[in-house]
């Protein structure tokens, strides 16, 4: 067709395009029973670029890297499976630092806030709205702080405590 290039299908063997680089045989598209695939057929990685620029790479190990924000648009989100429960959900990760800040993890309803390593929880809560907080709990930034007489108006909700008392 005009503006197009089209490989048919006639039979035989799975309709392929597959790129060569003296001699080898580097990248493949094709389609089989109906899906489409892009296959690198080195140990290289496959990257997407936008205006020259590469903005997603997905590596020989099945890791994808997006250079900018992943957003989830309409109501699917973004879903994460793993093999099993640890380490299998969403690496939270200090980009600046260049290290892994914790995980967020759902298993059986229950949603999952986890250390740097992954195995140990920190936060938890479930269905229902119970949660559950693991290790120290530091409220006024770890400073004494006290209401200002006996007869103050304390806020609702507000813990504060001193070296000899504690109020609720």
């Amino acid at each position: 067709q005009a503006g197009r290039l089209a490989l048919d299908h006639l039979g035989g063997s799975i309709p392929l395009l597959s790129f060569r680089e003296n001699g080898t045989s580097n990248l493949e598209i094709y389609t089989s029973s109906g899906s489409g695939w892009i296959n690198v057929t080195t140990a290289n990685s496959l990257r997407l670029l936008t205006n020259g620029t590469t903005a997603l790479t997905l590596d020989s190990s099945q890791n994808a890297t997006f250079a900018g924000t992943v957003t989830a648009q309409g109501s699917g989100g973004i879903t994460s499976t793993g093999a099993g429960y640890t380490n299998s959900g969403f690496r939270i990760t200090n980009t600046s630092a260049s290290r892994t800040t914790g995980w967020f993890l759902t298993d059986a309803g229950v949603s999952t806030l986890r250390d740097v390593t992954g195995s140990s929880d920190l936060f938890t809560i479930d269905l229902s709205g119970n949660g559950n907080v693991y290790g120290t709990i530091i409220t006024q930034n770890g400073t004494a702080s006290t209401p200002a007489s006996a007869s103050a108006t304390g806020t609702a909700g507000t813990i504060k405590w001193d070296a000899s008392y504690i109020y609720v």
